[in-house]
């Protein structure tokens, strides 16, 4: 009988120790296939620039497609992902929604992330700002309309081998809705326990923000906030302006961190 207890206590301690060890997996919506994120220099998703200014970043003031002449001390150092896989798919499916006339929707490819600790809690890193600096008006509002995004931002690159698997997802006319039509292992992945940094960004940004607006008319989404989104596009669709230039005006927005492609790239070419 104690031997009974004993193996049994075993066992629990194993299984224990063994979800402990758990890989935590974020995620990233992009528009870009696999085959163009293993052909970056170095292969991965990798930052437009040196500006590691954390409250700009989220605003969507140093992204690199607001601006893409600027130098790279004035462009993000971060990129976008999300611990809430829901966000990153409700955000793809939110983007393509007015489709490309001749084109109809396209796909988009969810980017399933071991992180490491080079990626920062945008909640954990305002809220310290706010007790540092005492700007609890400036953070509270920003939390206000990105928390529930849940976003962790990478410093200046994800490596390849982190990216554990891409799924792509493609329009389903019939069904009025996206469905997974690819699910692909990266040969390349290493796995690994890691997890995301427990602290806030260091660097604590100089001003407030440059840029905000209230949620209700905001264009700078961080990452996935798909009900601002959809208010967005909404509002940019009702007035006198074409599509174009409300992908032009997107663009700001806060969703393609690097090279802009997919939509962006046929629109704006």
């Amino acid at each position: 009988m104690k031997i009974v207890k004993l193996l049994t206590l075993l066992f629990v301690l194993f299984l224990y120790a063994t979800q402990s060890l758990a890989v935590v997996f974020f995620y990233r919506v992009d528009y870009r296939p696999f085959t163009r994120i293993s052909a970056n220099n170095p292969p991965g998703f990798n930052a437009w620039g040196t500006n590691d200014d954390l409250l700009r970043h989220v605003e969507g003031a140093s992204l690199g497609g607001s601006n893409p002449t600027s130098p790279a001390s004035e462009q993000s150092a971060f990129i976008s992902t999300t611990s809430d896989l829901n966000q990153a798919i409700s955000l793809g499916e939110t983007i393509t929604i007015s489709g490309i006339e001749g084109l109809g929707r396209l796909p988009f490819y969810i980017y399933e992330i071991r992180p490491t600790d080079n990626f920062y809690s945008v909640e954990r890193s305002f809220r310290y700002y706010e007790q540092q600096t005492g700007d609890t008006e400036i953070y509270n509002q920003m939390l206000a309309a990105f928390g529930d995004q849940r976003e962790y931002a990478a410093y200046l690159h994800i490596p390849i081998a982190q990216i554990h698997r891409v799924i792509r997802y493609n329009y389903n006319a019939e069904r009025n809705r996206y469905e997974v039509a690819q699910t692909v292992d990266n040969e390349d992945y290493v796995d690994a326990p890691t997890g995301p940094n427990p602290g806030p960004y260091p660097r604590i940004p100089a001003s407030g923000p440059a840029a905000y607006l209230p949620p209700d008319i905001l264009c700078t989404i961080s990452l996935n906030n798909s009900s601002s989104m959809s208010r967005f596009f909404t509002r940019s669709l009702s007035e006198p302006v074409d599509y174009v230039t409300t992908m032009k005006n997107r663009k700001r927005c806060h969703i393609m961190m690097e090279e802009m492609s997919g939509i962006s790239d046929l629109l704006l070419d």
